[in-house]
């Protein structure tokens, strides 16, 4: 797991508490979401950035279908 310093003093239900200077180590889906919290809390190379976020969320719009009357079951034709 990557491994980050803690800018400042830090706590939340996502980790800590944690003291300004501490090393922790976090997943990357974790240290996103402490970062969407307290922005520039969390110091290291491998901190994911807004623009990764966006090529990772296009990847994944690409591999999804298209939605279709056939394929998209939660609205049903009316039956009058």
């Amino acid at each position: 797991m990557p491994s980050y310093v803690v800018a400042w003093r830090y706590q939340s239900s996502y980790g800590g508490p944690w003291e300004a200077g501490q090393t922790v180590e976090l997943s990357e889906a974790m240290a996103e979401a402490v970062e969407r919290d307290s922005p520039g809390v969390l110091r290291g190379a491998t901190l994911p950035t807004a623009k990764n976020r966006l090529a990772k969320a296009q990847q994944k719009r690409e591999v999804q279908d298209k939605i279709t009357r056939d394929g998209f079951r939660a609205v049903r034709d009316r039956e009058d």
